[in-house]
């Protein structure tokens, strides 16, 4: 975990491997010491041939031992070719205490390889 003064950056997936149709969770994230409900992930995403896609969601608690998924994504139809890389942010009103980060690759054909890192204030 890299500690700057007005953020916090933590790497959440190191080329994790999903196969066709997989999903990975993350470990907890506590973000009651974060100073804002905003954070942004940024991603490395690379496909084996092409042809893999992958979604992007938060699972929230407020005490961390009751976990909600909610339908959050933070995004989606991930096809790219390749490696590429990109930043999305993400608003969250209700300001959970705590987070995990769930990927799945949604095109049910091809493994994806992905990192993952999320920045809080």
């Amino acid at each position: 975990m890299d500690k700057n003064i007005d953020r916090v950056v933590v790497k959440l997936f190191d080329e994790e491997v999903l196969a066709a149709d997989g999903t990975a969770t993350s470990a907890v994230v506590d973000l009651t010491h974060t100073h804002e409900a905003d954070f942004s992930i940024q991603y490395k995403f690379k496909t084996a041939g092409g042809t893999g896609t992958a979604k992007i969601e938060v699972t929230e608690s407020l005490n961390g031992d009751d976990w909600e998924l909610n339908g959050t994504v933070i995004a989606e139809n991930l096809t790219l070719v390749g490696n590429a890389s990109d930043i999305v942010e993400w608003t969250n009103g209700l300001r959970p205490a705590f987070v995990k980060i769930v990927i799945t690759e949604t095109g049910k054909a091809q493994g994806v390889t992905l990192s993952l890192w999320m920045v809080t204030r």
